[in-house]
């Protein structure tokens, strides 16, 4: 009766007309760096992305949205593309290789949970980054009790996270 779906802000998804969309979070993408990385020192709020151009970086798999995100971002803000070394479809192993020192890389926030060890985070200086976080619902069950009140749940469980 619902799907939870996402979206990076430079490929928007299409719905049949059949369908309903129902915005949940702006979900902003942060730059993750080892606390130890000069950049990170250097600018304590946004870290303009061209720096980062001879780095190792962790993203998503080939073609999944993670990396195409990161593809295109380090592309059109930084100018260069990213020498990634490492994939993983969670980021919570991303986090350790930058804790380690073994890489940078982009993310939203919701993964992060503000107490990652041996990581800082900035934003990117050249122009904030978005992760739309959305439901679906068939818009012939738009008045059904059911499906109101399971999106009601779902907004007000979202409105706890922001």
């Amino acid at each position: 009766d619902l799907v939870v779906g996402d979206e990076w802000q430079h490929q928007p998804r299409r719905l049949p007309p059949a369908l309903d969309r129902h915005e949940l979070l702006g979900d902003p993408v942060q730059l993750v760096l080892s606390a130890r990385h000069p950049a990170a020192r250097r600018h304590p709020d946004a870290v303009p992305l061209a720096e980062l151009a001879g780095e190792t970086w962790v993203a998503g798999h080939a073609g999944m949205g993670w990396d195409e995100m990161l593809q295109r971002t380090c592309r059109e803000l930084g100018g260069f593309d990213p020498d990634v070394r490492h994939r993983a479809n969670d980021a919570t192993i991303g986090l350790a290789l930058v804790a380690k020192g073994l890489a940078v890389m982009l993310l939203p926030a919701l993964p992060l949970s503000g107490r990652e060890a041996g990581v800082t985070v900035r934003r990117v200086a050249e122009a904030p980054i978005t992760r739309a976080i959305f439901a679906v619902t068939r818009s012939a069950d738009a008045t059904r009790p059911s499906t109101q009140a399971l999106l009601g749940a779902v907004r007000d469980e979202v409105a706890g996270l922001a």
